[in-house]
C-alpha cells in the first residue's frame, strides 16, 4: 500500500498533505501513514483517510485475498464508517481511542472461566485469553505512549 498511496495523497487538500509531512518528521514513515490495515482470521479492518485512499485500500485487500484465495469476512459485516468494529473493540477514528463494550469483555471472561472450570482449553478461551492479554498490555503502556489516552475507565 505504501507505494499506491503517494498519488492519492499528492490529490489531498494541501492542509492534509501538510499535516502527513509533519507527522512523518516527528514520529517517521509508519506513523506518517494515511493507512492501516489489520487482520484477525478472516475479519479485517482497514483504515484510511479519504474516500480515494478508502477505496484504493478495499480494493488492494480483496485482490491479495482474492489472488491467495483467502475467505474473508461476508459483506454483510463489511462497511465504511468513522468508528469500525473489530473482533469485539470500537475504534473512535476522530477521537483517537478504542474500547471493548462491556458485554464483550464479560463473554470472554465467562468463556475463560467455563474452559479452567473443565480442565481443558479451547479455542473459544484461547481467542478470549489473547484479546484479554493484549487489554492488559494496552492498559499498561504509558499514557504518553497512548496518545494522551490511558484506557477507558470501563475497563
Amino acid at each position: 500500500m505504501d507505494a499506491l498511496v503517494g498519488p492519492v495523497l499528492a490529490r489531498m487538500d494541501p492542509k492534509v498533505q501538510a499535516v502527513v509531512e509533519r507527522r512523518q518528521q516527528m514520529h517517521g514513515d509508519v506513523q506518517a501513514r494515511i493507512h492501516a490495515e489489520f487482520s484477525f482470521t478472516d475479519d479485517v479492518v482497514l483504515l484510511a483517510v479519504g474516500a480515494e485512499c478508502s477505496a484504493l485500500s478495499t480494493d488492494t485487500w480483496g485482490k491479495v485475498c482474492y489472488k491467495c484465495n483467502f475467505a474473508m469476512t461476508d459483506f454483510v459485516k463489511r462497511s465504511v464508517v468513522t468508528a469500525p468494529l473489530h473482533i469485539g473493540a470500537r475504534f473512535v477514528l476522530n477521537a483517537h481511542f478504542g474500547c471493548v463494550p462491556p458485554v464483550k469483555r464479560t463473554r470472554c471472561l465467562q468463556g475463560i472461566r467455563a474452559a479452567l472450570e473443565r480442565g481443558r482449553s479451547s479455542d473459544r478461551a484461547l481467542f478470549c485469553g489473547v484479546s484479554q492479554s493484549s487489554l492488559r498490555r494496552r492498559r499498561a503502556r504509558p499514557r504518553s505512549a497512548n496518545g494522551g489516552v490511558s484506557a477507558p475507565r470501563s475497563l
